[in-house]
């Protein structure tokens, strides 16, 4: 496919009917209108393109490339708008339900209510009853519990008496354990065989019979073999030893281990223990002793002795045995009459229990109804507080969805109108888009769609700004720097909904700073770059894969060929991933993916095939809204008060609407998301009254700022003529370089001027700004407080039209000074001249009828008899006379008849040196009746050799000699306007040399090659360098830098532009830099980049 080659209309016809055979367009009629509307759009669209180019001298090119993209973008858009809207309506009906849902839900929950009340009270009677019984048992329980615990004391007490008397006992009874071991581990030591021997001893060694005879006394009463009276032994001697202890030796000794028992158990015989006592005392009655005179008898001796120790111990704990023994018959009494107690006081318990869990079950009962009241009344109060919260919203809501379903039918043909909007008008001037759009576009699809019997899918008018944006959406761009004005909306609408990538034309910077700061949240990770930078294709890699946005700002008119795939979107896809070829490689290319494209050119020349891949938008400030902006300025200047009140409450009401927008969406995201019943949710419910309270608010507020705004404006509007003025100057200046390329200004270098005509005019003292109604607003009292404390005076109305008009005044002779000071001889005049029709014209001073024919001077090509006239008058002439006869101008009506009556005295006017001259007279009544205008235009019709000389006395005349008498240049006034930003560039001629006047100036002020602060330069091959060089050291440390004949350098001065705009930034107050040039030899021929002259001040004379 030839894409640069027009395709034949039916050929657009099929392409566009095939395209959008699947889409629901409703009616045939509606169908049949929008087949027609595709091809009709494209080719309207070519002729008018025909029409801007031949009258702003730009070219527009829609190639079928460009047909191709208004289908893809239809169907994607309408689909888009369809969706949001059945989700917005969506949206609204669920806020809408979940409202008419709680409003139900009020009269069911005060049903309940009721009925809840009364079972709470039934069950409150029988919890109090219960309560009573318990209340009474308990008391029992408590008498008895306190008896027990009484009780319990009194045994605790007994037990630790008892516990104390056994240790006690058990302590006594440890003691004597020693002994009785002793005693019995002698008794173990004895043999029978050695007790036989001993009874062969005819006489035992002296002690040994004693032992012997103690034993007796021991066993006395105990065994039978021992002889007593009455428990007294009275035979102690050996024989009666042998005779009654060692007869039988084992029963013998068994006897003596029987009296540990007697000792025990208390039946041992005191008498024993009394009749032995005189044998321990026997200094040889000692175990250590007897052993040397009898091993046998040496254990007898140890055992009584152990024995005797063993029965005192026992006779003093027996008392104590005793004592322990009541204690524990009195214990366990004690125990006896706690246990009864104790099961006394736990069936009092266990009823007790039982009546109290049968009291708590019933205060559960009273609990859960007087709950189930409190939540039913907080249920209720719940859900009146969202119904109060949103009353509003329910009728706003309803009203909305009205709407929205009735947008959503209208969606069809509107959406059709957006798309050719953001395909096709981009280029265009504000006049051209409001021609296609309302003009052409709109009148042909109402015409089509008029058979159509019912709802026609289309608005009455055409505002595609409703279907690309809203409100809120536009308050947030010019937060972030758009301009107010229509054209910078509509551009911002084509940015944001276009689906090629934008390419903008924005000579005055205020579509870069737009994207600047629109795409500056951390998340875009924004790149600013530009072709031919060393790390531009890393950035846009980066870019691309990571989903970034790259802006590629200062374009020309061609793109580098690596770019074409990625403006192209020329992807492929690989699994799940999309690729796109950049250079010699492949990159991921992430559906985040942003980039814009930029050029600080006035009217770049771009191809078709880059047109048919961008959507070309023209940034290019427009007169009225560039008129607001300077208002603004003027205010700023003159009023700063409010100027900074007023930009605040602007800020603010942006804030407002996004504010808004946001809590609604709030409200009604949180609405359809809310789970179970909503009157439940007591976050939620807060939650919105939160937010439905703030939405309030603002509502106030805004309308307290509105308010505001409208009295700051008033005050603003007065100073509306001073704007009105600098705009047209500004669009004069703008115009400038279809006489030539020289003559190009940027926005900011206008301002700068503009600023220098106010400084010019002495500064004004501020007065206060009016209260809203007497009535002051936090926002006003905030913005007062920023402003300092100055002087105040109030101006009448009187003095401030007096003071506009010498702002005005200021204003236009700086601009006229700044501009005449750039232009060539020959351009002065033309310029002054222009200048003041323009203001004639805005002011009402003239009429576009009298202009047209100054300008043109119109001819007809048929006219009459030239009748005497033929004698002296040219048939040239004459018909332009004619025309003047019959162009509707009332005062040359019948100019042709009486120029052939009075031949004679229009021959003499005629012939006149000096016709221009007002006291050179007209005939008849033309004298008197034409204006100082009307006689130009007469004699722009027949004397135009004079016409140099009559407008240099009527620019004089009406906007004062200055405007055609130039005053000498000088170089140290135009140095004062000059900065480190601000380069001088010279226009080179014959015989004029600039070099002295700069050294002249250097000298005066310290700036010379000697002090090292000067530098001329005459620009060569081979002088790149050491000019790069000289600029970058004079930037960082100050001095002049002067750059001759640059136009022999045209491949290297983009760089030059590129270098100043680095370096000026952060650059020394000392720093200047002057350039010098000849200019191209053809008017329309570029030698210079348009970005370096629009920044410079320009010297031609």
């Amino acid at each position: 496919i030839d894409w640069f080659q027009p395709w034949p209309d039916d050929a657009l016809m099929k392409v566009g009917q095939n395209f959008i055979a699947d889409m629901d367009l409703g009616d045939d009629i509606i169908r049949s209108g929008i087949e027609k509307f595709l091809p009709f759009s494209f080719l309207t669209v070519n002729e008018e393109a025909k029409s801007f180019k031949r009258i702003e001298r730009r070219h527009v090119y829609t190639t079928p490339k460009s047909y191709l993209e208004l289908l893809k973008l239809y169907r994607e858009l309408l689909e888009h708008k369809r969706s949001s809207a059945d989700q917005a309506i969506t949206r609204l009906g669920d806020g809408l339900q979940k409202l008419k849902e709680t409003s139900d839900a009020v009269v069911r929950i005060e049903e309940l209510l009721k009925i809840s009340l009364e079972e709470a009270e039934e069950k409150k009677t029988v919890a109090e009853g219960i309560a009573e019984t318990v209340s009474k048992e308990k008391a029992i329980v408590e008498v008895e519990t306190e008896k027990g615990e009484v009780e319990a004391a009194s045994v605790a007490q007994t037990q630790i008496e008892v516990s104390l008397q056994q240790k006690t006992v058990s302590e006594d009874l440890a003691k004597a354990e020693p002994a009785v071991e002793a005693a019995m581990a002698a008794l173990n030591t004895l043999k029978p065989k050695d007790l036989s021997e001993c009874k062969t001893m005819q006489k035992p060694p002296g002690g040994v019979d004693d032992v012997f005879a103690s034993t007796m006394v021991l066993l006395a009463n105990i065994w039978g073999n021992i002889q007593h009276k009455n428990g007294k032994v009275k035979e102690r001697g050996w024989d009666a030893a042998k005779k009654q202890c060692l007869g039988n030796v084992n029963e013998y000794i068994a006897m003596l281990k029987l009296t540990k028992e007697k000792v025990d158990d208390g039946t041992m015989p005191a008498l024993n223990m009394k009749e032995i006592r005189p044998y321990l005392l026997m200094e040889h009655f000692k175990p250590e002793v007897i052993i040397t005179k009898n091993g046998s008898a040496a254990g007898l001796c140890s055992f009584v002795i152990n024995i005797v120790i063993y029965y005192d111990i026992v006779i003093t704990v027996e008392p104590k045995r005793e004592s322990l023994r009541i204690a524990n018959e009195t214990l366990e009494a004690a125990n006896t009459r706690l246990a009864i107690v104790t099961k006394q006081v736990a069936e009092l318990q266990a009823k007790l229990a039982k009546l109290t869990a049968e009291l708590e079950e019933a205060d559960a009962q009273k609990k859960e109804a007087l709950d189930t009241v409190e939540k039913g009344q907080t249920k209720l109060d719940l859900a009146n507080r969202l119904t109060t919260a949103l009353a509003s919203e329910n009728d706003r809501w309803a009203i909305n969805i009205e709407v929205l379903q009735q947008d959503r039918t209208l969606l069809t043909g509107d959406v059709l109108l957006a798309s050719a909007f953001i395909s096709y008008v981009g280029p265009f001037t504000k006049p051209f888009r409001d021609k296609l759009m309302d003009e052409m576009f709109t009148p042909f699809l109402q015409a089509e769609f008029a058979a159509f019997e019912g709802v026609t899918p289309l608005s009455e008018t055409s505002d595609c700004l409703n279907i690309l944006t809203n409100n809120a959406e536009i308050a947030g761009w010019n937060s972030d720097g758009l301009p107010a004005d229509q054209v910078s909306t509509e551009n911002g609408a084509i940015v944001c909904n276009s689906a090629r990538w934008p390419l903008i034309i924005d000579p005055q910077l205020q579509g870069i700073k737009w994207i600047r700061n629109k795409e500056s949240d951390p998340d875009r990770h924004l790149e600013v770059v530009r072709l031919g930078q060393k790390d531009m294709l890393r950035n846009l890699t980066r870019a691309l894969e990571n989903g970034y946005t790259i802006l590629i700002e200062n374009l020309g008119e061609s793109l580098d060929a690596m770019l074409n795939p990625i403006i192209g979107r020329m992807t492929v896809k690989r699994g799940r991933t999309m690729y796109v070829k950049l250079g010699d490689s492949e990159v991921e290319f992430h559906p985040n993916f942003r980039l814009f494209l930029h050029t600080k050119l006035s009217n770049p020349h771009y191809p078709p095939e880059i047109q048919a891949e961008t959507t070309l938008i023209n940034f290019t400030v427009t007169k009225l809204g560039l008129e607001d902006q300077l208002l603004v300025l003027v205010v700023r200047k003159q009023r700063r008060d409010l100027a900074d009140l007023s930009e605040d409450l602007v800020n603010q009401q942006n804030g407002f609407l996004i504010k808004m927008k946001e809590l609604e969406d709030s409200i009604l995201y949180r609405l359809a998301t809310a789970e179970g019943d909503i009157t439940e949710d007591v976050g939620l419910i807060e939650g919105l009254e939160e937010t439905k309270r703030i939405s309030v608010d603002i509502a106030k507020k805004s309308a307290v700022a509105e308010k505001t705004q409208a009295d700051i404006k008033i005050t603003s509007e007065k100073y509306r003529s001073v704007a009105n003025r600098s705009a047209l100057l500004f669009f004069l200046m703008n115009d400038l370089v279809k006489m030539h390329s020289y003559y190009i200004y940027s926005l900011a270098a206008f301002t700068e001027v503009f600023y220098r005509g106010i400084d010019k005019v002495s500064p004004p003292v501020e007065d206060t700004p009016p209260p809203a109604d007497g009535e002051g607003t936090q926002e006003v009292a905030e913005a007062e407080a920023e402003v300092e404390a100055e002087p105040v005076v109030e101006l009448t109305d009187e003095q401030l039209a007096e003071r506009c008009v010498h702002l005005i005044d200021s204003i236009t002779s700086t601009t006229f000074d700044y501009i005449r000071r750039g232009l060539f001889v020959h351009h002065k005049l033309t310029v002054a001249t222009l200048l003041t029709l323009q203001i004639c014209l805005n002011d009402g001073m003239l009429v576009p009828d009298e202009v047209d024919f100054l300008v043109a001077s119109k001819t007809v090509t048929e006219s009459s008899n030239m009748g005497p006239l033929g004698e002296w008058m040219t048939e040239s002439v004459w018909q332009k006379v004619k025309a003047l006869d019959t162009g509707g101008m009332k005062r040359f009506q019948g100019l042709g008849d009486n120029m052939q009556s009075e031949s004679e005295e229009w021959l003499a006017w005629f012939d006149n040196a000096e016709p221009e001259n007002l006291n050179t007279k007209l005939p008849g009544d033309y004298q008197k009746s034409l204006t100082v205008f009307e006689r130009l235009i007469l004699l722009r019709a027949m004397r135009p050799d004079r016409m140099i000389s009559a407008l240099s006395n009527w620019v004089g005349d009406t906007m004062g000699k200055g405007f055609v008498q130039q005053k000498p240049f000088d170089m140290a006034d135009t140095y004062s306007e000059s900065s480190p930003q601000t380069p001088m560039f010279f226009v080179l001629f014959a015989g004029v040399d600039p070099t002295e006047w700069v050294e002249g100036l250097g000298k005066q002020l310290g700036i010379t090659f000697e002090n090292g602060n000067f530098r001329n330069i005459s620009m060569g091959q081979g002088q790149e360098r050491l000019a790069e060089a000289v600029i970058k050291r004079f930037a960082k440390d100050g001095g002049w830098v002067m750059l001759q004949n640059c136009h022999l350098m045209q491949s290297w001065v983009p760089t030059l532009e590129r270098l100043l705009e680095v370096v000026q930034e952060g650059a020394h107050e000392d720093f200047r830099a002057y350039i010098s040039a000849e200019a191209p030899p053809m008017a329309s021929m570029k030698n210079m980049p348009e970005s370096l002259l629009q920044s410079c001040i320009k010297v031609a004379n």
